[in-house]
Order: C-alpha cells, then sequence, then structure tokens
C-alpha cells in the first residue's frame, strides 16, 4: 500500500514567564485543573498554570502591525481588554502534507520564546479488514506471550 508523510508541529513549553507555578498543597482546583503539566521545583511539587494576560515582547507592536487595533472586543467584567489582539500560541493539533507548514509552526512558537519540535509520521493506509485482522493476531500473540511466561513460571516452582 502506498504511504505518505505527515507532519505536525509538538509545542513542548512556553517560557517560564508565561507560567505560575504554584505548590501544589497551595494550589486552588483552578491551578490543578488548569495546569498544562506538574513541575518540581526546589523537590516540591508545583502546578505550571499559563498566565492569561502574558505576552511576549514585541507583541504589542506586531499585533498592531498585522491586525490593527482591536475594535470589535467587548470587555467583560474581570477581563482586560487591549487594544489589540491578544497574544495566542498557534495551534499544533494539526497534521498537515506539508513539511515547510509545519515547520512555520515551529518556527513561530521558537521566536515567541517557546519551545517546539517537528514530528514526522509515516502511516500504512490499510484495508479495514486487514487492519482488524493485524489487531487481532497482535492480541492472540500477547496472550500466548502471557500464558508461555505463566506455563514457563509453573515449571520453575517446584
Amino acid at each position: 500500500m502506498k504511504t505518505q508523510r505527515l507532519y505536525k508541529a509538538h509545542m513542548i513549553s512556553g517560557p517560564d514567564a508565561a507560567y505560575r507555578f504554584t505548590p501544589v498543597d497551595e494550589a486552588s482546583e483552578y491551578d490543578v485543573v488548569a495546569s498544562v503539566e506538574f513541575v518540581f521545583i526546589g523537590g516540591v511539587e508545583h502546578c505550571k498554570v499559563p498566565l492569561d494576560e502574558w505576552e511576549p515582547e514585541g507583541w504589542k507592536e506586531f499585533a498592531l502591525e498585522k491586525w490593527g487595533p482591536d475594535v470589535e472586543r467587548h470587555e467583560y467584567e474581570g477581563t482586560v481588554v487591549l487594544p489589540y489582539m491578544p497574544f495566542f500560541w498557534p495551534k499544533t493539533g494539526v497534521i498537515v502534507k506539508s513539511r515547510s507548514t509545519a515547520q512555520r509552526t515551529v518556527d513561530i512558537i521558537r521566536h515567541w520564546g517557546g519551545s517546539a519540535e517537528l514530528l514526522e509520521c509515516t502511516p500504512v493506509w490499510l484495508p479495514v479488514d486487514e487492519a482488524n485482522a493485524r489487531r487481532k493476531q497482535a492480541r492472540k500473540q500477547k496472550r500466548i506471550a502471557k500464558l508461555e511466561a505463566q506455563i514457563a513460571e509453573l515449571k520453575e516452582v517446584k
């Protein structure tokens, strides 16, 4: 069957300045749910929570040049309304056929201070019946290996 390479940008992390680190034992329920990951700092587990108001240096000028003033944004209670497009990271859940398109996303993330990598996969396209048969065979092989391990264990016990 024909194979084709597919690509995707994977964001590893943003800069530390884009996050608030709160010790888990002091964290609110929101902090725990909103955490992108849990990290150990000085032997203490912390929630790594993205800061909504964070933006990288140079974003304001870039946003105003790219989109102009954001006059259609509405102010909601408790929110900060900026006169320009607020910072956002590019989407990384998109799978594309073009390596250069995915690489541009990686480059954008890196430009704004994040770390990212380019991922590639080469899927094998199979008829569903063949794919199902392969999975069934793999399950059987796993079961056989498990049973053989049990048999070997029983032979050792005397």
